[in-house]
């Protein structure tokens, strides 16, 4: 029953963080080119699936390890798995941000960009394990103690 439980949330953790990266966007898009709505949701069938393509592989590389971490920490609180996911985030951003500056056929299109794709992977890590943690079974680390 606690798998099933857990396996929910790797399942519906990437969902939510993707709905929160697109209400994201299209309000950045809307706040930034003084559009309509309409003009704003034009692409979202892209993005929704770029989204959530993106969670799943967070989720995947960050959420897992950080599960199983979170219990044998006994990190009970909200707060510990956000900022575990953030940090845990920011470490696959910077790796992910080294190895693609080291290839030969891609520049960056602005200074900062390094920087706002390695605080992005933070941001969907953080979301990720905010949105998992009420499925990570906490009553098995309470008992361990």
């Amino acid at each position: 029953m606690r798998s099933r439980k857990l396996l929910l949330g790797f399942i519906l953790s990437p969902l939510a963080t993707s709905v929160v990266i697109d209400a994201c966007a299209i309000l950045l898009v809307l706040i930034a080119t003084n559009a309509t709505v309409r003009d704003a949701t034009e692409g979202i069938d892209r993005l929704l699936i770029f989204s959530a393509i993106f969670s799943y592989v967070v989720a995947i590389v960050v959420c897992i390890p950080l599960s199983i971490l979170s219990k044998k920490r006994h990190w009970r609180k909200l707060w510990q798995n956000s900022v575990a996911g953030f940090s845990a985030g920011l470490g696959l951003g910077v790796v992910t941000a080294l190895i693609i500056s080291v290839l030969p056929s891609f520049t960056w299109m602005d200074s900062y960009a390094p920087l706002i794709s390695v605080l992005f992977v933070g941001l969907a890590g953080s979301l990720n394990m905010t949105a998992l943690w009420p499925f990570i079974d906490h009553d098995k680390s309470i008992q361990q103690i």
